[in-house]
């Protein structure tokens, strides 16, 4: 009974808890609205301690870590990282404290060796639960090729 009246007064009235499906979403789509943004405190609030990720044309795994936000923000300050990324058809699988997300992003990207990437890419995402929070633990991105 105390849990059921504690949990009323969480929930605004007709509210539901998310599932863990929605969390995840929820999670996935504020990083990238993050990188659109330029915001790289919201973006390394994001990811796990120990993020590790493969990206399109690199194809070695990245060394862990978290991304280092005043590096990151001073490359979105002067133009030279600059993201437009839209997300689709996002799906989310929950395992536990675990859930994968798989989605396309499009749009241009451009980076700091002064290159655009634009295209479609296929995105998927494994998301742990760290801190209380969903964060991005790893990541691989490849072009979707027709």
């Amino acid at each position: 009974l105390v849990c059921a009246v504690a949990l009323s007064l969480i929930l605004a009235p007709g509210a539901t808890a998310q599932s863990v499906e929605e969390q995840v979403a929820d999670r996935v789509l504020s990083f990238y609205q993050a990188l659109n943004d330029g915001d790289a405190q919201s973006f390394a609030s994001h990811t796990a301690t120990d993020q590790t990720g493969s990206f399109p044309r690199e194809g070695a795994v990245l060394t862990a870590g978290t991304p280092d936000p005043t590096t990151m923000q001073a490359n979105f300050d002067s133009g030279a990282l600059d993201y437009n990324l839209s997300v689709r058809h996002l799906e989310v699988a929950p395992f536990g404290d675990v859930a994968v997300a798989t989605f396309y992003t499009v749009g241009p990207s451009d980076l700091p060796s002064g290159e655009t990437i634009t295209g479609t890419f296929r995105v998927s995402q494994v998301w742990i639960m760290e801190a209380g929070e969903w964060r991005l633990a790893h990541f691989h991105i490849s072009p979707l090729v027709s």
